[in-house]
């Protein structure tokens, strides 16, 4: 018999935990995936931008019958070989600029911009040292045009967007972002002005990243990415931040490979052009530069200053870590503050591809009713397939899985489901968790009650929510006590009784949630509800909820990380708590939204796009992802051949020895995950010594022993059969 998958919404309140460990901000409000920066206009018809760009035209596409998008046979104008950055201007404000740079001009080596700042001794705020300077830190660029704010998107291109990502790239919704993308010079809505260039941008993406997107010729590819250089000179920020991470990775500029006789930039100028324009990004908070700022100081490529100013010291790992951690602490802040507003947190699968290499049939999961199958996110028929089986079941209320169903049901429509192309519906979600309670479901009894206690797609009811809560926990359901514990302690609807509130959090964690450890390592930090303040009980109590919890809870680990940074209960230390926050800034579903991610790179690996699954891995490298760093590796040990004959990619020039690419790449990456203590990582590299890869590495018996141990130690059993 098929059994249905469930889990718990598990979030109720949890902010109260982050803002009582530290002191933390309002999160800024969440755009769309279009993220823009609101400009603070003094006119109601804000003048249209295209004005900027009108040099740079935007390469055409037309529609095939079959919905694909095809670039029109023209030439595409160059681009000028000039990027775009970020600054501040006089007022403080955000603006783009432009700037021209000489292909073999290394006069703006970022190393040499780094090593001349000053970092405080306790690194409060990293963004100071890797801030673009505000009093003209790029005056040795030659700026060749006025500076402008970011773009923001109209309300009714988000709402488009909106549709996009509930419907997918349909040829309905493809054809209005081409008629939109052809208004650059006409204009006539001040309001929709700017939407020609968000437009163009998502019509870029996809073409880099949608799974089999036609057509699949270099030349597609080229103008894809000139078209978002005309974004970027536009002001679309996100358009900016993707430009600097495919210069992270080597791709060519359009005109290089154009121009012949256009000479490229060298690796290291690529670099360094991208990182000015990451830091500048970061600065202004944007989510994906931050994480390849960190990364990037993290894993040496940003150069911070040693404490001993000699020529040969070491690196002082603690000294990165100070700089690096406020960056990663700050994007997982608003993670954790995303979780909480949108109700919970959706755990997600990610595949290793090695592992299905090994176990097609494996990677599967069994819940509390013990269905077992592929995660529904990662195969969109068979997520159709469940949807449609769970309302089946829910139109059959004698059915005796029917309160499971329309459990399930609302978790789908809570959190949404891309792959099922479901969209958040939090009314729609409370109409399922109401009739599965209804029908006695403990679970969705305790989450119609967060749903009430919280006025999510209903109205908020807190009386009635305990009523709910009560029923629930009357079947030791132990979110309920949860949520009964948090009402009490936040005294959130109902008159405070943290007493009472500790005790339901003892029920909950005594039947398995281990999540209210969080809530009375709290009392214990701040002597709530007459609880003694003893930072080593709090802290204790951190620890069990990210045990607990398998690490899988970003509040928890969010809470520990605090502890460990400010050394609270427990020794001080950096190196500890910079892998937790790490862990939550790169929660693979948060960082969905992002133009390319690791969801949306499996989908194009099982349908087959293996070129653009690769782009995805690899983006998702350079934030410091290991299963992105894996991913890419393995794509380029496997199907190395079929990647390396784009030329857009520029792999073909991207090492030194011509034997090997795809393994050369191969091992970098897997290099890079091993530096981060990835066990596949490096063991991979461990093999390549082993059996040797020609040209990349030697044999040496000696070295892959060593490597094999250490992936052993860390749980790899693979490696420890090669021993």
């Amino acid at each position: 018999m098929v059994r249905l998958l469930r889990c718990s919404i598990a979030l109720l309140f949890t902010v109260q935990i982050a803002t009582s460990v530290i002191a933390v901000a309002s999160p800024e409000p969440k755009k769309q995936p279009e993220q823009v920066l609101t400009e603070d206009r003094t006119n109601s018809a804000p003048v249209p931008s295209a004005n900027h760009v009108k040099t740079q035209k935007v390469a055409s596409w037309e529609v095939r019958a079959d919905g694909s998008v095809s670039s029109k046979k023209q030439l595409a104008a160059p681009s000028t070989g000039g990027r775009t950055q970020v600054q501040r201007d006089e007022n403080g404000r955000w603006r783009v600029v432009s700037y021209d740079i000489d292909h073999k001009d290394t006069s703006g080596s970022l190393a040499s911009k780094f090593s001349s700042q000053e970092k405080a001794d306790d690194a409060q705020d990293a963004e100071e040292f890797l801030n673009v300077e505000e009093d003209g830190g790029y005056e040795d660029l030659e700026m060749n045009s006025p500076s402008q704010l970011f773009l923001e998107a109209s309300e009714a291109f988000l709402a488009l967007e909106d549709r996009i990502a509930e419907e997918g790239h349909t040829p309905e919704l493809v054809d209005e972002l081409m008629r939109i993308a052809s208004t650059q010079e006409s204009a006539e809505d001040p309001k929709t002005a700017d939407d020609w260039a968000f437009a163009v941008t998502k019509l870029s993406y996809m073409q880099l990243f949608e799974p089999n997107t036609e057509p699949n010729d270099e030349k597609a590819f080229i103008d894809a990415i000139h078209n978002l250089n005309v974004a970027a000179d536009a002001g679309v920020q996100s358009a900016l931040g993707v430009l600097a991470m495919l210069d992270l990775v080597g791709i060519p500029d359009p005109e290089e490979l154009e121009n012949p006789s256009i000479t490229p930039l060298s690796p290291q100028e690529r670099r360094a052009r991208a990182d000015r324009a990451l830091s500048g990004l970061s600065a202004a908070h944007d989510l994906m530069a931050t994480l390849a700022v960190a990364y990037g100081t993290l894993s040496g490529r940003i150069p911070v200053p040693a404490r001993n100013t000699g020529i040969d010291s070491p690196i002082d790992t603690e000294v990165v870590c100070e700089v690096a951690l406020p960056l990663y602490h700050k994007c997982a802040e608003d993670n954790v503050h995303v979780i909480v507003e949108e109700g919970g947190e959706r755990p997600v699968e990610i595949v290793r591809l090695s592992d299905e290499l090994l176990d097609p049939y494996g990677g599967g999961f069994f819940d509390d009713y013990g269905f077992g199958g592929n995660d529904p996110l990662h195969d969109e028929n068979e997520a159709l397939q469940q949807l449609e089986y769970y309302r089946a079941i829910a139109n059959n209320p004698m059915d005796e899985q029917y309160p499971q169903a329309m459990q399930r049901l609302g978790e789908i429509y809570f959190f949404g489901n891309q792959a099922a192309h479901v969209a958040v519906d939090h009314g729609l979600a409370a109409q399922y968790f109401r009739q599965a309670a209804e029908a006695g479901d403990a679970l969705a009894q305790a989450n119609y009650g967060m749903l009430l206690a919280n006025g999510m797609g209903v109205d908020r009811d807190v009386p009635q929510a305990l009523v709910y809560f009560n029923r629930a926990a009357r079947q030791n359901q132990a979110f309920a006590f949860h949520g009964l514990g948090v009402l009490y302690f936040t005294g959130n609807g109902v008159p405070q009784n943290v007493t009472r509130a500790l005790e339901y959090f003892e029920e909950a964690i005594a039947l398995g949630y281990a999540e209210s450890h969080s809530f009375l390592g709290s009392a214990y930090l701040h002597g709530d509800g007459g609880v003694p303040i003893d930072y080593k009980e709090a802290f204790s109590h951190f620890q069990a909820a990210v045990d607990g919890t398998d690490g899988q809870s970003s509040q928890a680990l969010f809470n520990l990380g605090v502890m460990h940074f400010r050394g609270i209960g427990t020794p001080r230390s950096c190196l500890t708590a910079l892998p937790l926050f790490r862990a939550v800034a790169l929660h693979p579903d948060l960082l969905s939204g992002l133009p390319f991610s690791l969801i949306k790179a499996y989908e194009c690996y099982q349908k087959g796009d293996y070129l653009r699954a690769y782009l995805h891995y690899r983006l998702v490298a350079e934030l410091g992802d290991e299963d992105g760093q894996c991913n890419a590796a393995f794509l380029l040990e496997h199907h190395g051949d079929s990647i390396l004959k784009w030329l857009w990619l520029g792999l073909a020039k991207s090492v030194a020895d011509s034997r090997n690419i795809p393994l050369h790449e191969a091992f970098a990456l897997y290099s890079q995950a091993a530096a981060l203590n990835d066990s596949e990582a490096i063991r991979k590299t461990g093999a390549c010594f082993h059996e040797p890869w020609v040209g990349v590495c030697p044999s040496d018996p000696m070295r892959a022993l060593e490597r094999y141990q250490l992936a052993a130690e860390l749980g790899d059993a693979q490696a420890g059969y090669n021993c």
